[in-house]
């Protein structure tokens, strides 16, 4: 798929002194923007982690201090657990109910589960 380039004509570039080959380098499609760049990701210090994953109450929370995406700091734990650090305790999913197994298997069953 081609990329669509801005043609500039030769009155255009003589009053702004920039040369046709410059002004063909930008596009009418994209607008710059104040969002950071997606590339390299952001270098997390290890021991800091865990030390914000220690105080921390939920995943949210380690990224927005660590500064980076919460799917991020999970991938993070989930390496670090996988490296032997043992300690580094799970927090709930987002959303999760406590499974009050008792009250399910009665009501499954047809009885009154209050």
């Amino acid at each position: 798929m081609k990329k669509k380039i801005k043609k500039t004509s030769k009155k255009a570039s003589k009053k702004t002194g920039n040369s046709a080959r410059e002004e063909t380098s930008k596009t009418d499609d994209f607008e710059m923007s104040d969002e950071p760049k997606k590339g390299r990701p952001t270098m997390v210090n290890y021991d800091e982690f865990v030390k914000v994953w220690r105080d921390a109450s939920s995943v949210s929370d380690v990224a927005s201090a660590m500064g980076i995406k919460r799917n991020s700091a999970s991938a993070i734990a989930a390496r670090l657990r996988a490296a032997g650090v043992t300690n580094l305790r799970s927090f709930p999913r987002r959303g999760a109910q406590p499974i009050d197994v008792k009250r399910l298997n009665k009501l499954a069953a047809g009885k009154n589960a209050d």
